[in-house]
């Protein structure tokens, strides 16, 4: 018999992050907690729906943590949103690995994969701003910069003054084809990667600009699902695959095969969003091409204490589970 706790709570930023979409000061995230035996465990994705979420954990009340896959088939077949599937899916497996004393990584046999690092990001800003960012940043591997149209050139051009590592750029859609070209013309060389330059639902957009630019070209807001993968394949280079629209462990597992048979390079990303969700998504990183997971590392108060990075390596929990520490009492009341 397992039971379900579901509470929802605001984590502020430690700075505002703009991207071309907005300003973001703060998230509301959903904590889902799954008791067994005596043992708990958590899940957690931004976005979420919290009444969706509560329903969907009464259905599996009768059910027992070590039937993870025909949970997940029973939550796809009814219709439940991919956020809400995962926040159940990442539950249950960092319970089963507490019950059984194992890191969710062993029992899937990813134990001891080496991991790409991961980029950092760097908010839509003047290049004045964006240069003393990344003079901050010298160090770190890989970053990835937010831009629009009107800022992308400058601001590349500002970074590489500075800073001499791995850059990509993320338009998040705000760029027209012919924009996107544009820039990617300015900037060949020193950027390796052109994250959703167009509308996520203008594919033959993004079709055109993967075929003609001198830059490779991601997909982000596009792979709206698992099924997406297939329609992306020959339109971009790299698919960025996120709980929030794939769904749990087990799907991310399937979407990545999915992409691999197609010739997709794979990133693993997130959202502003808790560390919990974070070390879930990286118990795969050593499956992945890119990695994008330091989301929660932009927050000034978080619920769980799991995965960090260090100058953009990962550090990841070796405790059971998902090896997160869980303390709701920093971030004060719930926000339902």
């Amino acid at each position: 018999m397992i039971e379900a706790t579901v509470e929802s709570f605001e984590l502020p930023l430690a700075l505002p992050f703009r991207n071309s979409q907005g300003v973001t000061t703060a998230v509301i995230q959903p904590l889902l907690a799954l008791s067994e035996d005596g043992v708990t465990g958590h899940g957690s994705v931004r976005g979420a729906p919290v009444e969706q979420l509560r329903t969907a954990a009464t259905l599996i009340g009768s059910r027992s943590s070590e039937e993870t896959e025909l949970i997940r088939w029973q939550l796809i077949e009814a219709g439940y949103d991919a956020a809400v599937r995962a926040s159940i899916d990442m539950a249950l497996q960092d319970l089963r690995g507490r019950k059984h004393g194992l890191s969710v990584r062993s029992m899937l046999g990813l134990e001891g994969l080496n991991c790409a690092p991961s980029a950092l990001s760097l908010p839509v800003a003047t290049p004045d701003e964006t240069r003393q960012a990344a003079r901050n940043m010298r160090s770190v591997p890989i970053l990835k910069l937010k831009v629009t149209p009107e800022t992308a050139i400058a601001s590349v051009a500002a970074i590489r003054s500075v800073y001499s590592g791995g850059l990509r750029i993320d338009g998040n859609g705000s760029f027209t084809a012919d924009q996107a070209l544009f820039v990617a013309e300015k900037i060949a060389g020193q950027v390796e990667l052109f994250e959703q330059p167009t509308p996520a639902a203008e594919l033959e957009a993004l079709a055109r600009v993967h075929t003609d630019s001198p830059v490779p070209i991601a997909a982000d807001e596009s792979v709206v699902n698992t099924a997406a993968i297939i329609k992306l394949a020959g339109k971009v280079s790299c698919v960025n695959l996120k709980m929030l629209r794939i769904g749990g462990i087990g799907e991310l597992l399937t979407a990545i095969g999915i992409a691999r048979t197609l010739g997709l390079r794979v990133m693993l990303g997130s959202k502003l969003e808790s560390s919990l969700g974070l070390t879930a998504i990286a118990q795969l990183a050593g499956l992945a091409d890119e990695i994008d997971l330091d989301g929660s590392t932009l927050l000034a108060a978080d619920f769980a204490r799991g995965l960090s990075l260090d100058n953009g390596t990962l550090k990841i929990p070796s405790g059971p589970g998902l090896g997160c520490q869980i303390d709701t009492k920093k971030i004060g009341g719930s926000h339902d």
